[in-house]
């Protein structure tokens, strides 16, 4: 028999109570008939069946007391019924099991083992079944004292308090939360609620993450009243959890806002309570500004999981307690861009013409967190006429003293970086506080400078490594990022700028660079510097100065040199004949010797002297948009070179010493120049080259060279191949590329027009993740579409293919497939299909002028996870996709160029679309321009050039 755990069994029936709760009654007795005549099949189910059989009691005794309170209340009568029907679906639970058990004759072992995951999931059912039945009893009137106060009538699920996320939310944060900031977090707050209504039916746990004053408080709050979540959760409740709070607390102030009816402090156990009655339906509830692992550890038994949807949302400044919470990745509140921030600081204060730089300034500062911009705003909230620069000024000044406390925290943990780190970091002193730094170019630096290197007996390449310190830092707050890529990477970022001043300092004092002291007494220490064009800078002389034949300190500055990088992005001929001159100089007198990196991006044309082919250590010379049309043919002494950018150059004829420089790793030509490239005579050293971008190729030149390049990660090529057979050539070079992670293939005719691309088959490239195929595509075998892809391609741009059978079905089924763009007629025909169960992983959907299409049907079940859609210049397409309403997580539809027929068929609340979208966080229209933009040869042009400007 189960005992209780007083080793003693109670009689279920009631010693009190009217008949019409007698067949309840009986039932509970032959509940406990079973239970205590079959303990011995129930083995090892005790704890439920003890745990059923106690709230089946208490919730008797309930009935009893509450039946002579109001016996002939509707109330009564319906929880009566109720109560009937959770006994009777105990015992016949009950009853099953017993009877499979006894249908188990005696077995052998084998027999036993047969059989025992058949059994183990029988068991298993069984105990989540009782959970269920137990769930469905509110607690709040399991407690007989409670119900000889409070009437059944009352017991039920209240409407969340009275108490609003308002009172439990630290004032100046909630300041922020005016209706003005909504614009510049509406994509944000799109995909969080998407993410809420869309992580499955368990219980789930979402955090929001982000820096102190951020606005993660006002952004939970903008979800906690959303409509649709009061609507959804009748259940909810806010709870701001203090350092000091006690678990305790936090669990007695969610049962106080639920209305947990008749509830007494000395009498209760809180978790076993409030568990209990979150049972009776979905909740919702907030945990604001969580900052302990082990407060969750102690407080997620009181939040049960009965899968009827229920949320727990945590918002927290740090990113591992969220972690700890749930494995559902967290939602990374990101601090406003200086766009963002400059129009939601003129929100609070107007700007005179006068005040716009340093108001910009100011705003900088405040490093894009909307409390602090909008306390700095409302200070400066006086008429333009009464504010002045001097006021202005103070105010910028008291930032700097004001941001003391966070600069020491970030200066204390910038200090504890390893070395590695800490190298990383002063490099970002070189470019200026407001300059948004390209990954992609960091990264080659740091390699370039020898602060990342490869390590011994580790694969991984260095510019992987790089890539991984970089987001190291971006996790420690150090380094902000200005804008990601679609999948996820940094694409631009900057010093944080509290962090800059300390970090300059530093960096000056450690000797790794120099930008702008005056002083001269380290002349001869100078081993980095950055031009910005400053008049006040001890080297501008140097450099754009007219008498530098007689600075005769001129080598004493520079003799230690390994680092220069020019910002002079003046027009005209000056900066190209200044930085000529300082190099011709500085070569001429045998410094810059040591130079590894010579960056002159966007410097118009610089003189390159032909004797820079002394500088034998050059590791990374950056040519990128100066427009140079000439390399000096000294270029073919830098056998050291591991990166040559030449991107959007005009220079055409490349060096055939290119191929014996073993070190080279990475090189960008100018695409929209036809720079070709001329494969060598015999075999090449290029066997570390990761990247070739911008190559062309066409029938004067060989395409032997590339299948020395074995070890390729990106390729980039345009090809002007107007037969089969050289195509099938190139095909097989570039399949030998096993190491091939990113390919952009560009085929036109002689008229610089889109023409065909052969294939058969891409599959055998395992590591290409993106590819870019622009060109028509066509079919070498029966194959469904010409291209046999990779399973783990995840971006896919598709552009001028002229598709004749809808691609959907067949780039459907890429489980990995997360970006996904059909540019310019990629597809023919008019009617596309998006099949159920079709993209399981895709983000982001584009198509962009597909003339044909005039019908498209979104299957329930396809695109389950698809975040944004953009729809451009799609003339003919007729309305909105068909099952469009499928997609919950969809957060940003975007309709650029279309019809205005089409665009009014989404008109709020008016529409014929409207109720499709209405879902849609999220919706961008812009209307077509003036002038019509027709005929494929200027929608090839437009494409073509943006496909130039993908990397």
């Amino acid at each position: 028999m189960i005992m209780s755990r007083s080793g003693s069994r109670r009689p279920l029936l009631p010693q009190r109570g009217s008949l019409r709760n007698k067949v309840y009654s009986e039932i509970l007795g032959d509940i406990t008939d079973l239970i205590a005549g079959e303990s011995v099949l129930l083995r090892g189910s005790e704890d439920q069946i003890e745990a059923i059989e106690k709230d089946l009691r208490e919730w008797q005794d309930a009935l009893a007391i509450a039946e002579e309170k109001e016996g002939s209340s509707n109330e009564y009568l319906t929880t009566l019924e109720e109560s009937r029907q959770l006994a009777l679906k105990a015992q016949e639970i009950l009853n099953a099991f017993v009877a499979k058990r006894k249908r188990q004759p005696e077995r052998s072992c084998f027999i036993k083992f047969v059989f025992f995951f058949d059994d183990l999931i029988a068991e298993h059912r069984f105990k989540k079944e009782i959970t269920e039945i137990r769930c469905s009893i509110p607690l709040a009137i399991l407690r007989r004292q409670q119900l000889n106060k409070v009437p059944i009538s009352r017991l039920e699920i209240g409407q969340p308090s009275a108490s609003s996320p308002d009172d439990f939310t630290k004032e100046s944060e909630t300041e922020v939360g005016l209706v003005r900031l909504d614009q510049f977090h509406d994509k944000d707050m799109g995909s969080m609620l998407t993410g809420v209504r869309g992580v499955g039916e368990g219980r789930c746990v979402i955090s929001i993450v982000g820096i102190s004053g951020v606005g993660k408080t006002t952004f939970a709050k903008r979800i906690y009243e959303d409509s649709g979540i009061v609507r959804s959760f009748p259940i909810r409740a806010w709870v701001t959890v203090s350092n000091e709070s006690q678990p305790e607390a936090v669990l007695l102030s969610i049962i106080e806002q639920v209305n947990v009816a008749g509830f007494h402090h000395e009498t209760m156990e809180f978790k076993e309570m409030l568990s209990g009655f979150l049972c009776t339906g979905r909740y919702f509830i907030v945990l604001d500004d969580f900052m302990k692992k082990e407060y969750w550890d102690t407080l997620q038994a009181a939040f049960p999981d009965i899968s009827n949807g229920s949320r727990i949302i945590i918002t927290t400044p740090n990113k591992d307690v969220a972690l700890h919470a749930s494995s559902i990745k967290p939602f990374e509140l990101q601090p406003l861009s200086d766009e963002a921030g400059w129009e939601f600081f003129k929100t609070k204060v107007q700007v005179p013409d006068e005040l716009e730089t340093i108001g910009k300034a100011i705003v900088r500062r405040c490093m894009g967190i909307p409390q602090m911009i909008s306390e700095t705003g409302a200070s400066l909230s006086l008429s333009p006429e009464e504010a002045t620069v001097e006021q202005w000024k103070r105010k910028l000044e008291e930032l700097k003293r004001d941001q003391a406390s966070r600069y020491e925290a970030l200066s204390e943990a910038a200090n504890t970086l390893p070395s590695n780190l800490k190298q990383c970091l002063f490099y970002f002193g070189l470019f200026k506080e407001d300059y948004n730094i390209p990954a992609r170019r960091l990264v080659v630096l740091w390699v370039a400078e020898g602060l990342v290197r490869q390590e011994r007996n580790n694969e991984e390449s260095p510019e992987s490594i790089a890539e991984k310190r970089l987001k190291k830092l971006v996790e420690q707050d150090m380094i902000q990022v200005v804008k990601r890529r679609p999948d996820g990477r940094v694409k631009t970022c900057r010093m944080h700028i509290i962090l800059r001043d300390l970090w300059e300092s530093k960096a000056k004092n450690a000797n790794f660079f120099h930008i702008d002291s005056n002083s001269t007494s380290s002349a001869t220490e100078i081993r980095r510097l950055a031009d910005h064009l400053d008049k006040e800078y001890v080297c501008f002389p140097h450099i754009h100065g007219n008498d530098r034949a007689n600075i005769s300190d001129f080598k004493s500055h520079y003799k230690n040199l390994c680092t220069f990088l020019s910002f002079d992005t003046r027009e005209g001929d000056i900066p190209g004949d200044d930085i000529g001159n300082f190099l011709y100089e500085g070569i001429f007198r045998s410094c810059f010797q040591g130079l590894r990196v010579l960056d002159l991006e966007r410097v118009f044309r610089p003189k390159l002297p032909e004797s820079i082919g002394k500088l034998t250590h050059l590791r990374y010379l950056g040519l990128r948009w100066t427009y140079l049309e000439r390399l000096p043919t000294s270029i073919n002494n830098l056998l050291n070179l591991q990166t040559l950018d030449l991107k959007n150059t005009y220079i055409s004829v490349i060096p055939s010493s290119l191929w014996q420089m073993r070190q080279l790793r990475h090189l960008y030509l100018s695409e929209n120049y036809r720079s070709r490239f001329v494969g060598p005579k015999g075999a090449s050293s290029l066997t570390n080259l990761q990247t070739l971008w911008g190559a062309f190729v066409d029938d004067e030149v060989s395409v032997d060279g590339l299948k020395w390049l074995t070890n390729l990660r990106k390729l980039g090529l345009v090809f002007q191949l107007e037969a089969l057979q050289p195509q099938m050539i190139l095909v097989r070079r570039i399949l030998r590329m096993k190491s091939l992670e990113s390919l952009r293939l560009v085929s036109i005719d002689k008229s610089v027009k889109p023409s065909s691309i052969y294939f058969d088959s891409l599959s055998d490239l395992e590591n290409l993740s993106s590819l870019y195929l622009l060109g028509k595509l066509e079919n070498i075998s029966d194959m469904y579409l010409p291209v046999n892809l990779p399973g783990k391609l995840t971006d896919l741009t598709l552009s001028l293919s002229k598709l004749d059978k809808d691609p959907m079905e067949e780039l459907g089924q890429l489980q990995n497939l997360k970006i996904l763009k059909l540019f310019c007629n990629a597809y023919s025909k008019s009617v596309m299909r998006c099949r159920r169960g079709s993209f399981p992983e895709l983000r982001v959907l584009k198509l962009w002028k597909q003339e044909n299409l005039e019908e498209w049907f979104l299957y329930e079940g396809s695109l389950k996870v698809l975040r944004e859609l953009e729809i451009r210049r799609c003339e003919n397409l007729k309305e909105i996709p068909h099952g469009i309403e499928h997609l919950l997580l969809l957060r940003s539809l975007t309709l650029t160029d279309m019809p205005k027929d089409f665009t009014a068929r989404v008109k709020k609340n008016q529409g014929k679309d409207w109720e499709k979208i209405a879902h849609v966080p999220s919706l961008n229209i812009t209307p077509p321009p003036d002038m019509t933009r027709t005929g494929e040869g200027s929608s090839y042009s437009e494409l073509y050039h943006h496909s130039l400007s993908l990397f």
